[in-house]
């Protein structure tokens, strides 16, 4: 391997019969077991050097490949991605698809590290459709995508101006139950900006869809300002985009503000979804604001006709676990009037209230 790694270092100006000669000698003269045992090593070294010339890289790749398909059993699927990944650097593109034909011919099953390098060069290759193909392929013998093979993805799809396609994959994340890299949205706002600036106007369905990946991300004031933008334009955010942004600053503790956005979106003419009402009624709980979770529950049947059972076990947790029973009782009381009615969890709530309420 040493000799090998200081051949590739000759001077250009042997030939290539000459090279090719010494190349085959030495492999001939290395035990081929061992060879195959730590193949990744020369390969890299080989293919990572610009001064060997095609013809002998040529002639090095598919000898080995000759020999491979006798002996394949000895070599590790590593070894195959070491060749891969050099070819992969060197941009040896269609090379790398002859090491997969073979691959295929001598049953070397690929592993997800071969499915990534196979994406990359797709995606590099600007073939965005047919790495989807590739990779439904892979899914359908039994493969898992991981996050590298949806940033590799999600990076094409923006490289290529194929924005909602890159914000539809990083939401199918989600789906899947993957978390995404959150540098991605800030990468697809970026070439939203790019786009913005060189006369592409943006529909409302890419701003809505971005807004919704930057609040999951827990990235609210970006998507806040992205809102405002997309106000600004004269497009109107969705539902899903209200949801998505009160959801996070709930998370955050900023519930009152997300009652400011609430009335924004009933003035803007879109319904209250229920969702959204048990998202701040959950924010406001965990800030122990009573007096505003029992106004809002107030509103809602008022305003909306909305009595929500979740809702309403929710204040009536948080004063069960205060330990005040009169407290818990004139509750009951004002919800029964507004058109409340407790179920089997609320008596639950009251009963070890009042219990916690005895043993203090």
């Amino acid at each position: 391997m040493k000799i090998m790694s200081e051949l590739v270092q000759v001077n250009a100006n042997v030939s290539d019969c000459e090279r090719s000669n010494v190349y085959d000698i030495l492999l001939s003269s290395f035990d081929f077991r061992v060879l195959m045992t730590v193949i990744g090593i020369p390969l890299c070294l080989i293919y990572s050097s610009r001064l060997i010339s095609d013809t002998i890289w040529s002639q090095m790749v598919f000898m080995l490949l000759r020999k491979w398909g006798c002996l394949a059993f000895f070599l590790s699927i590593v070894a195959t991605n070491c060749l891969l990944n050099g070819l992969s650097k060197m941009d040896c593109l269609g090379k790398c698809w002859e090491v997969h034909r073979e691959m295929l011919r001598i049953q070397i099953r690929p592993n997800a590290c071969t499915v990534n390098i196979f994406a990359h060069i797709l995606c590099n290759e600007g073939h965005t459709d047919k790495v989807n193909e590739f990779l439904e392929r892979m899914e359908e013998e039994g493969f898992d995508l991981d996050i590298v093979t949806y940033n590799m993805l999600v990076d094409g799809y923006c490289k290529n101006r194929r924005l909602k396609d890159a914000i539809y994959l990083y939401n199918i994340m989600f789906t899947r139950g993957m978390i995404p890299d959150l540098i991605r949205p800030f990468a697809a706002k970026s070439l939203l900006d790019h786009m913005s600036q060189n006369g592409y106007v943006p529909n409302a369905e890419v701003y809505n869809e971005l807004i919704c990946s930057l609040s999951r991300g827990k990235f609210v004031e970006e998507a806040l300002e992205l809102k405002i933008e997309m106000v600004s334009k004269g497009l109107k955010p969705k539902i899903s985009a209200y949801g998505a942004i009160i959801g996070g600053m709930c998370e955050l503790r900023r519930s009152m503000e997300d009652l400011s956005l609430m009335q924004e979106m009933i003035e803007s003419g879109l319904p209250l979804d229920i969702q959204i009402c048990r998202s701040l009624v959950y924010g406001l709980c965990k800030e122990k604001n009573i007096f505003e979770v029992e106004s809002l529950l107030g509103f809602y049947a008022k305003e909306f006709q909305i009595f929500d059972a979740e809702c309403y076990n929710a204040i009536v947790r948080v004063l069960s676990e205060a330990g005040d029973p009169s407290e818990l009782i004139k509750l009951q009381d004002r919800m029964a009037k507004l058109g409340y009615a407790p179920n089997s969890l609320t008596c639950k709530y009251v009963i070890d209230g009042m219990w916690k309420a005895m043993k203090e």
